[in-house]
């Protein structure tokens, strides 16, 4: 029946930080949309939201200058050709006053800064720096995972929260 060309997203996008903490977040992205299309930028794609998307608690936070690492499988039958890191500032009051992060809906209940590009990878390892140029605050830390032969993109992201900078030097 054609099974075998199933799109099938990562089911565990991780952040491995390699600064104060050492943890992994498992589980913290959540895919918001897919679009269909890969002409980011241009009215001729067709976004299609995920119905269960929720943000995710508890939010972790990073310092400018800490290195973090991007580990998302690979192991299904149609992978992701590219993924694209990108960090969205948050320039409303987040979270929202009497709301729960899970409650939040990016799409309405929230507006953006400028996306700051934080690079892309190949494979299921990405190594990424958190900008000396990001202010403290609230962040959309965004992977885009390409799928070139279908023309399709998936998004995951997840609330990070910046304060301060690393110790560590680039």
């Amino acid at each position: 029946m054609g099974t075998t060309n199933i799109v099938d997203p990562p089911d565990d996008v991780d952040i491995i930080l390699s600064d104060h903490n050492n943890s992994t977040l498992d589980g913290q992205f959540d895919v918001q949309f897919i679009i269909l299309g890969n002409n980011l930028g241009t009215r001729q794609n067709l976004a299609i939201s995920n119905p269960d998307y929720t943000l995710s608690t508890p939010i972790p936070t990073f310092k400018t200058g800490e290195h973090f690492i991007m580990n998302s499988s690979t192991d299904a039958d149609v992978v992701y050709n590219t993924a694209t890191v990108k960090l969205v500032p948050i320039t409303s009051v987040f979270p929202p006053p009497n709301t729960d992060v899970e409650d939040v809906d990016p799409e309405s209940d929230l507006l953006f800064g400028t996306p700051i590009n934080l690079g892309n990878y190949t494979g299921s390892i990405g190594n990424f720096v958190i900008p000396h140029t990001a202010s403290s605050g609230y962040y959309l830390l965004y992977v885009y995972f390409y799928y070139h032969t279908y023309n399709l993109t998936a998004a995951y992201n997840t609330v990070v929260q910046l304060k301060g900078s690393s110790d560590t030097k680039s």
